[in-house]
Order: structure tokens, then C-alpha cells, then sequence
């Protein structure tokens, strides 16, 4: 039996044209997207590049000028000059580059044999990268303490353009002092274009202009460097190309300020970065001392002690008591402080020759003489007081005790153990009959008196022990008495 109903016709394969035209409008939107994207990407590779390589070379430099400039006594720009006065320093070849800043300092180091000098020259040398495709930046450092130069050196700043255009290479280590000719006129190339010494700017300018410079007061021996560096992209710093870095620091100018003084602090550009201030070794030097044999051991520990801050700018004051206190050196003086910054007076009086006769008989340190009894009290009011009892004009801000543990005495029993008046407030501590005379090996009333004086001045000092002589048996006996 056939069917009456028309078949039904079925839909044609395809897109419509309406669909057909919004597909393809957003596929061309899309790619044109897409499109851009990657371009941008790919024009900004460069310049993230030369950004990053910016950001690298500041760190590399700010890790090392600013701390060389500061610590400078001297400069010199020319291109022949090297660290150690040679094409080759220590193995380090120097020959096809030329100096673009090389500082210099000194520092004086005391030794069991007096005073020695340690010369520092740091340059900072450009010249062609192995291959020659480029300029390299080197930081050469040569340190010379009397046995010669001993040399390090490293990369600080590669890829470098050449120099400008019109300006031929000629190294300058190589030539040494023939770079500069009769008249002044350099032979050399000097790499100005890589680092340029300039005025320093004020500490309150606001811009780079010749109204801002320091001046007078203000300039002391300071410099300002002006390190170029390149990104390696087009256009300026912000683009990653070529930019400049401004230092500004100073060098040695240094004043001595008194140890009283509360104004005067030296500024950023006038001080080096160094320990110093007013220091007491308060040293024992009573019998008991050389009776455990240790004399000797406290004299090499206090010279050593002395030789080791030699050349800085530390005010040290040495106290040595037994029966009663000294200041080591102070004659008719109450208190004596040695500036360890002045090698060929105080210095040389402390450690070599106390009567600056030209005598090696020891300083004023192998004058200590070890006898008598062990007065902490007398010691500690030395230290910290006038001879009034009036707080000390030169106040300590380090105190280091040396002791073997014992106190034997005090200033309460009479005028052989103390010099001086007295301290007001300090209490009368009850004694047993048999302190009355510094026959006990252990007075507690010395203890107490100098406890007393130490609880007064603990917050405004730092204060260090240093156990000396037969102190383990006094420790043992502490530990284990009986």
C-alpha cells in the first residue's frame, strides 16, 4: 500500500551567508589580536632585556664604589696607572686596558713589632672582553702590607661599546706614565665616557645643575662619580639603553672629637666607617697574678689588645690596680687616654718607647708591675669617676675587666688602697673582724663596693670580663666549695 504523504525534503548542508560573514569578521578580529600581541611582545623583549641588564650593572656598582670611594684618601684618573704599578699584577694582565678611576688608602696596623702600614689601591680598569667583541668593566683590588701586592680582580659591568666614534683604542697600562706627554697632553685613551669624577652635588639638591654643587664646608674632600652604563636596547633608561649612575661619598677628613663632647659628630662624607670612641682595659696586676705565673700572659693579652685597634680612631685608657689604681702613663694626672690614631706620638709611647726617646723598652704596656693585693673598688671608681668623685670628663664607653677573680681589698681600708675622695651614696657594708685587713682570700665588702659602682654605670657602658691567671680556682671553689 503506497503512502499519500509527500515526502519532506531535508535541509541543505552548510552555513547560511549571515553565518558565514560573522565567522569569518571574528576570526580576522581575532587574528588581529593575536597579531598585535605578539608584536608588542616581541618589540618589548628588547627593552625588558636592557632593563633587566640596568638593574644588574646598578647593584654590581652600588655593591663596591660607594664603599671605595668612601674609604679614598686619593684619586687618579689617568689611564697608565695601575693598582700595583705593573702591566701584571699578580697574575692579573692589565696590559690592553686602561685605568678609569683608581683609589688609594692606608691603614695603620699594630704587630708585636710596632706599627705597619697597609696600602690599598682599588682600580677600576676598563679594556676589550677576551674575544674583543665587546668592553669589560674590572674592579682590580692590590693590597700591599710590606711583602708585596697581592691582587684580585672581577667583572663588574660587560658588554660595552667601544669608545665613540672618531676616538682610537690606546691602552693606557701598557704605556704607564708615558700617557701623559710634556704639557699635559694625554696619548692615551681615557675611558671618560665610562665614569666621569665630578663636583659632588649638595645634600639637599633637587636637581643636576652647577647651582646645586657643594661648596666650602659643605665639599670637604668628597667626589661625586658618574658611573655611564648601557642596557644594550635603544633610547634611554627607561627604555633599557644607556643611563647614568651619580655616587656621591667622601674620604678621610677626618677630626678627632673629645670623648666628653657631645657635638661635633663628624657628617656622612667626613668619617669612615670604622669602631672607635673612648676605651678601658682595667687590668689586675695583683700578686696573685704572678704567682699563678701569668704576668707575662696579661702583658701580651693587653698589647695584643692595643695592636689589634692600632689606626682606628679608639681612645684607650689602660687601668691597672692592685692596692690601689693607676691610669697606665698619667703621671700627676687622674685619667689618661691614648689616641691609637697618632702612630708616631701616643702609639709609639703606648706599645714601643713610653719616654719617645727612641728607646725599644716596651711602651707604657711593659711598665705593668704585678704585686699587692686586689682592689676592685679602687679599680672601678678610677674608671668611672673624677678624682672628686664627680662623674669622669673622659667617660668610658667600653670598659674590659681583667681579673683572676678574687677580690682582697677595697677603699674603705684607708689610704694605702685608695686615691682620691670619696664616692657620695656609696654604702658602708658591714664587714666580719677578720676583713679588717686584706688577709682573707675574699673580701666581701670589695665586692659589693664595686658591684655598687659597676650597677651605676652599666646602662650607659658596655662592659666585658676577661678571666685571667688562677681564676679556675676560684671558679672551682665556687662550684665545688669545700
Amino acid at each position: 500500500m503506497s503512502s499519500h504523504f509527500p515526502s519532506r525534503r531535508s535541509r541543505d548542508a552548510g552555513m547560511t551567508l549571515p553565518e558565514l560573514l560573522i565567522s569569518v569578521t571574528m576570526v580576522g578580529l581575532l587574528t588581529a589580536v593575536i597579531a598585535a600581541a605578539i608584536i608588542v611582545t616581541l618589540r618589548q623583549g628588547e627593552s625588558t632585556e636592557g632593563r633587566l641588564n640596568l638593574s644588574r650593572s646598578e647593584q654590581s656598582i652600588g655593591m663596591w664604589l660607594p664603599n671605595d670611594l668612601a674609604s679614598a684618601d686619593t684619586y687618579t684618573k689617568n689611564p697608565g696607572a695601575s693598582p700595583c704599578g705593573a702591566p701584571l699584577c699578580d697574575g692579573i694582565d692589565l696590559s690592553d686596558g686602561s685605568n678609569v678611576l683608581m683609589l688609594t688608602w692606608s691603614v695603620a696596623n699594630g704587630t708585636a713589632e710596632g706599627v705597619t702600614t697597609q696600602l690599598t689601591n682599588v682600580s677600576y680598569h676598563f679594556k676589550p672582553s677576551a674575544d674583543g667583541s665587546h668592553f669589560v668593566l674590572m674592579r682590580v683590588e692590590c693590597v700591599d702590607t710590606g711583602g708585596g701586592w697581592s691582587c684580585s680582580a672581577h667583572t663588574l659591568l660587560g658588554e660595552f661599546p667601544g669608545p665613540p666614534a672618531g676616538i682610537d683604542w690606546i691602552p693606557g697600562v701598557s704605556h704607564g706614565d708615558g700617557c701623559i706627554q710634556a704639557g699635559g697632553v694625554m696619548n692615551c685613551t681615557e675611558p671618560s665616557w665610562v665614569i666621569e669624577v665630578s663636583i659632588p652635588l649638595r645634600a639637599d639638591a633637587t636637581s643636576d645643575s652647577a647651582e646645586n654643587y657643594a661648596t666650602g664646608d659643605q665639599l670637604k674632600d668628597a667626589n661625586r662619580v658618574i658611573v655611564t652604563i648601557d642596557g644594550g636596547a635603544d633610547g634611554g633608561d627607561s627604555s633599557g639603553g644607556r643611563t647614568k649612575i651619580s655616587i656621591t661619598a667622601g674620604g678621610t677628613n677626618r677630626e678627632l672629637i673629645d670623648a666628653s663632647s657631645l657635638l661635633g659628630a663628624p657628617s656622612f662624607i667626613e668619617a669612615r666607617s670604622r669602631c672607635g670612641g673612648p676605651l678601658t682595659l682595667v687590668v689586675d696586676t695583683s700578686g696573685s697574678i704572678n704567682n699563678a705565673g701569668a704576668a707575662g700572659t696579661v702583658t701580651d693579652a693587653v698589647r695584643g689588645f692595643a695592636e689589634t685597634l692600632v689606626g682606628t680612631p679608639v681612645q684607650l685608657q689602660i687601668v691597672e690596680f692592685s692596692d690601689e689604681a693607676i691610669a697606665l702613663g698619667s703621671g700627676s694626672a687622674w685619667h689618661r687616654y691614648f689616641d691609637l690614631l697618632d702612630i708616631d706620638g701616643d702609639v709609639r709611647e703606648l706599645l714601643t718607647d713610653y719616654n719617645l726617646n727612641g728607646s725599644a723598652d716596651g711602651g707604657q704596656v711593659g711598665r705593668l708591675t704585678y704585686g699587692g693585693w686586689t682592689n676592685w673598688d679602687d679599680a672601678m671608681f678610677r674608671t668611672f669617676y673624677n678624682e672628686n668623685g664627680t662623674i669622669a670628663d673622659d667617660y668610658p664607653e667600653t670598659v674590659v675587666f681583667f681579673t683572676d677573680g678574687a677580690p682582697t681589698a677595697d677603699r674603705e681600708m684607708g689610704s694605702s688602697y685608695k686615691a682620691g675622695g670619696d664616692l657620695a651614696g656609696q654604702p658602708s657594708y658591714p664587714r666580719p673582724p677578720y676583713e679588717a685587713s686584706p688577709t682573707s682570700p675574699y673580701v666581701q665588702a670589695s665586692f659589693n663596693r664595686a658591684n655598687y659602682i659597676s650597677a651605676q654605670n652599666r646602662g650607659n657602658v658596655r662592659m666585658v670580663g676577661v678571666g685571667v691567671g688562677g681564676i679556675n680556682d676560684e671558679l672551682d671553689w665556687v662550684t665545688n666549695p669545700g
